[in-house]
This record gives structure tokens, C-alpha cells and sequence, in this order.
């Protein structure tokens, strides 16, 4: 009877192939491409063989917002043989119109292979309307300091909307105020109906220069018909959608120069009224003067202070100033309330009271009138730059 030795060293080899894990192996693929701008994406990664590592996402981040991801997994025994595979489907928005590229996604030592994505505006004359969009617009590409600027962004949405969430406009060195309640309404695009909701938004910049305004982004869920129902009939199933408004540069000018305390406003009125308001006015008997500043375009931190509301030498008392800002669709307006109890002397007249104002400028037609020695109870109400002193 014959024996064949086996070496040592081919038998070490074959025991360690033996014990040796099947290498992880990792695979990448798309649901979709090219894609329309503003349409989203599924991006799927496939480990086949041993787990226990997370894809490396942060290459992603370049040219695509990252919306959700998810992951599954399934382990087979064949045959004695254990087989693991882990996916994860991961929910992408491109940053930008082009040629772009899913860079090698590491998941452990493995990675997977790149993957070029185009992207194209849609051909609206192919029927290619994306299901949602967002028109965010500026009512002009140039103002000056502590000016309102009014935004406006339209989502447009097509289909049964389940959930979502629209953002707000997002800017450094500003102030922005929403106007408002939202608004709805339809419109029709291509032969495509959308609901849109409207918002509008004013936008005070704090400094000169450039200014960037990005735009709202809105993410949520649309019923999906196309599925099946949801496990024991409750629940719809639905899709992510996703859709962003694109970004606006702001040239915003600095105050002109020799124009001393800045108010750029569209509208300015003052009201004055004393209680009582007939008299008769006695020495030693306090009255109340109310005087009220409304300025539309500006906010009421912006206000500069009134001057005194009574002369020299006159005994009073200062009531602490209401002050709030309004707004409806068309801008903010600011509104200052100042009240004063006075104790007439015999030395002055009421008819002589004056209010120390402020220049007010108009910005659009750069007029500067002056208010400083005008009672305010013979101010005409409007446009400030049409405001004149008119004879006692």
C-alpha cells in the first residue's frame, strides 16, 4: 500500500484558503440617467461578502445634496455556505446643470467603481416638467443700505402632496421678515396643472457689497400610485421629490454721503393729537400730546428717536414708547408711538409746540425734505418726497 506525503508548506497554504473570508466586494448603480434638473435620484451600494462596514458618503457632497439613505440586508445559506449582502439606497439631489460624476464610494478597503451623471434642464415642448419646482425671484438686482428688498418664491407641486417642508431664504448680514400669510393658487404649465404656494418675504441687508440670497429648498413625500399598497391596506406609499431655488447675488449700495441719519422708506406719515383736544388748556392741569410715526419700507428698529415732545422749561413726563412693525404682501411698516403728559406754565403757549424731526429719504427719487421746524399736525400725508409745509 502506497502513502503520498504532503508537504508542510503546501498544507499550511490550504488550510489558511480554507479559513480565509470571501473578500467583500463592492457595486454601484443608478435608477436613472440622465437626469432633469430638479428631479432626484436613487443611488444603490451593493457589499457582497463580510459586513460590518459604512459607505463613506463625503465625496458625495460635492455636487449632490444627500436626502435620505436606507439600508437592507439578506444572508443566503446554500449548501452549508453563508452568503451576506448588504445594500443601502441613497437618495440624491445634483447641485448642478452638467457633466457630473458619483466619485468611488468607500465601504472598508473596497470601493466601487465612479459613475458619470448628465444633467439637463428640462424641454418643456418634450413634455418633460418635473413633478416639483421652485420660482424664487428678487423685485430688483440692486439696492441700497437697510433698503427692503421684497422676495418672492412659488413652489410648484404636481401630484397628491402627503408631507413636506419648505425652508426660508437664507442670507449673511440681513434681516429678513416674512409678509404674510402664504397663498395658493393653480397654474398650468405645458399641458402639466400645478398647485403653487406663494411666499413672500422683505429683506433689509446690514452691509454693503455683494449680498447672497440663497434660495428655499423644499423636500417631502408625493403619493406613489404606481406601488403597491402599503402592507394590510393602511398607509399610502409614497416618493421622495425634491426641489431647490436657485441663488441670487444682491448689489447693495451704501448710504449716500451728506444725508445724515439714513431712513430709506417708501411712505412716511405722522399724526399728532392732544387730549384734551379742545381745551380748555389750564396752568397746572396735565394734557397729553400723542404723536404717531407710520413708515412703510422700514423696520421699527430702524426708526431714529423723535426729539423732545414738549419746549424747554415745561414740566412733563414720558410714557414709555409702543412700537411694532406690521406687514402685509406688499412690505413692513413700521409704526412709533410716543406719548408725553404736560403741565402747562404760564410762560408758554400750547400753539408754539414744535417736534424736533429727522431728514427722511426717499430713495427713489433722492429727496431729502426737511421736518425739522414743521408742526406735525400740518403735515401732509403720502409720498415724503411730496411732503411741504403748508402756512399756520
Amino acid at each position: 500500500m502506497r502513502h503520498e506525503l504532503i508537504q508542510p508548506g503546501l498544507l499550511g497554504a490550504l488550510l489558511w484558503l480554507l479559513a480565509a473570508p470571501v473578500l467583500a466586494q463592492v457595486s454601484a448603480s443608478v435608477d436613472k440617467n440622465p437626469i432633469l434638473q430638479g428631479e432626484t435620484f436613487t443611488l444603490t451600494l451593493h457589499l457582497a461578502g463580510a459586513g460590518g462596514a459604512e459607505p463613506d458618503l463625503s465625496p458625495l457632497r460635492q455636487d449632490f445634496r444627500i436626502l435620505n439613505q436606507s439600508q437592507s440586508s439578506q444572508i443566503q445559506v446554500i449548501n452549508g455556505q453563508t452568503t451576506r449582502r448588504t445594500s443601502w439606497q441613497i437618495l440624491l439631489a445634483p447641485r448642478r446643470l452638467g457633466e457630473l460624476t458619483i466619485p468611488a464610494i468607500a465601504v472598508g478597503q473596497e470601493r466601487s467603481s465612479p459613475i458619470p451623471i448628465r444633467v439637463r434642464p428640462p424641454d418643456p415642448q418634450a413634455g418633460e416638467l418635473p413633478e416639483v419646482f421652485i420660482e424664487f425671484t428678487a423685485e430688483k438686482a440692486r439696492v441700497h443700505l437697510r433698503e427692503q428688498l421684497i422676495l418672492t418664491t412659488r413652489l410648484y407641486l404636481r401630484g397628491e402632496l402627503v408631507s413636506g417642508n419648505l425652508t426660508e431664504p437664507q442670507a449673511d448680514n440681513a434681516v429678513i421678515e416674512t409678509l404674510g400669510d402664504q397663498r395658493e393658487s393653480q397654474s398650468l404649465r405645458g399641458n402639466q396643472r400645478y398647485r403653487v404656494i406663494e411666499r413672500r418675504h422683505a429683506l433689509f441687508p446690514e452691509s454693503s457689497g455683494t449680498l447672497t440670497i440663497n434660495g428655499p429648498v423644499f423636500s417631502g413625500e408625493l403619493a406613489d400610485r404606481s406601488q403597491r399598497q402599503a402592507l394590510f391596506g393602511f398607509g399610502t406609499p409614497t416618493r421622495s421629490v425634491y426641489a431647490a431655488g436657485k441663488t441670487l447675488s444682491i448689489n447693495v449700495d451704501p448710504a449716500p454721503p451728506g444725508q445724515g441719519r439714513w431712513l430709506p422708506a417708501s411712505a412716511v406719515e405722522f399724526s399728532e393729537s392732544l387730549s384734551p383736544a379742545n381745551g380748555p388748556w389750564r396752568v397746572g392741569e396735565p394734557l397729553t400730546r400723542t404723536i404717531t410715526v407710520r413708515v412703510r419700507g422700514q423696520l421699527h428698529t430702524q426708526l431714529p428717536a423723535l426729539g423732545e415732545l414738549a419746549p424747554p422749561g415745561v414740566q412733563s413726563y414720558a410714557e414709555p414708547p409702543e412700537e411694532n412693525t406690521t406687514a402685509d404682501q406688499s412690505g413692513v411698516i413700521a409704526v412709533r408711538t410716543l406719548r408725553r403728559a404736560i403741565i402747562p406754565a404760564p410762560a408758554r403757549l400750547l400753539g408754539l409746540f414744535r417736534s424736533q424731526g429727522w431728514p427722511i429719504v426717499h430713495t427713489r427719487e433722492a429727496h431729502r425734505p426737511d421736518l425739522s421746524d414743521c408742526p406735525p399736525s400740518k403735515i401732509r400725508r403720502g409720498n415724503p418726497s411730496a411732503i411741504r409745509r403748508s402756512s399756520p
